[in-house]
């Protein structure tokens, strides 16, 4: 029994090397007939890549092909190279880039003067041709005047170091839950009722200067965070803080 389901497990694995992020498989009675076992034999198989991490079953919506995305909220990573690093080809489709005025609040972010001007850029970004996120992207045209659709399709962080000789740093990331737009739903392709995982991030480069706004949106189904708390003691052993 061991033996067949183990085989069974073989078989759904090379279906899943055919599939995008996000596919839902075929039915269980289908894929039985199609590997010639038993329903139990397959779903005792499917359990086990479940456990693995490799598929995702919903009670309403069936099963799907799950390779989360796992990124350290302990270091600095741009997308890309999260991606490339877990054998992903990374590609990014560019919604719209345009100049805007800088309100107050975004001055202040930035570190510009109100009014000046400031590239507003969206663009959502795949891993294996399935859509990860959706970035929507801040910076100043002073410091980047040479921005266009052509550099948001690649890894910003290599064109603003290659070209600009601008090296991120550090980044102050704030994470929240958010239910996505119908828009953003759409990008995303997912069902409504699947929240988003919120990123607001400001970049500064190597001298400290302020160089991006993002609000990132990442896929609750594909993409974890991982933080690691260590707790900070004093010499009596109360604990003072716990950081991230």
């Amino acid at each position: 029994m061991q033996a067949a389901i183990m085989r069974a497990r073989e078989q759904i694995l090379l279906l899943l090397g055919e599939q995008r992020l996000g596919t839902r498989l075929p039915g269980e009675r289908v894929l039985s007939e199609r590997f010639g076992v038993s329903r139990m034999t397959l779903r005792a198989a499917m359990d086990i890549l479940i456990e693995e991490g490799l598929i995702f079953r919903s009670a309403r919506s069936g099963t799907f092909v799950v390779k989360p995305i796992t990124s350290s909220g302990l270091g600095l990573k741009s997308f890309s190279n999260t991606m490339t690093d877990r054998g992903f080809s990374v590609t990014s489709r560019v919604i719209s880039l345009k100049e805007i005025k800088a309100d107050k609040t975004l001055a202040e972010t930035l570190r510009i003067r109100t009014s000046s001007i400031v590239f507003k850029a969206t663009r959502v970004r795949f891993g294996n041709e399935t859509p990860i996120s959706i970035e929507e992207l801040y910076l100043s045209k002073d410091l980047v005047p040479d921005l266009t659709k052509s550099a948001l399709t690649g890894s910003l962080y290599s064109f603003l170091k290659d070209k600009h000789g601008i090296v991120i740093q550090t980044a102050e990331n704030r994470i929240s839950a958010h239910i996505p737009s119908e828009a953003e739903m759409k990008l995303l392709q997912i069902d409504a009722g699947v929240p988003t995982l919120r990123m607001r991030v400001i970049d500064a480069d190597q001298n400290g200067n302020i160089v991006m706004k993002a609000i990132c949106h990442y896929r609750s189904d594909l993409y974890n965070l991982n933080l690691q708390l260590v707790s900070v003691q004093n010499l009596d052993g109360k604990i003072l803080q716990a950081s991230s």
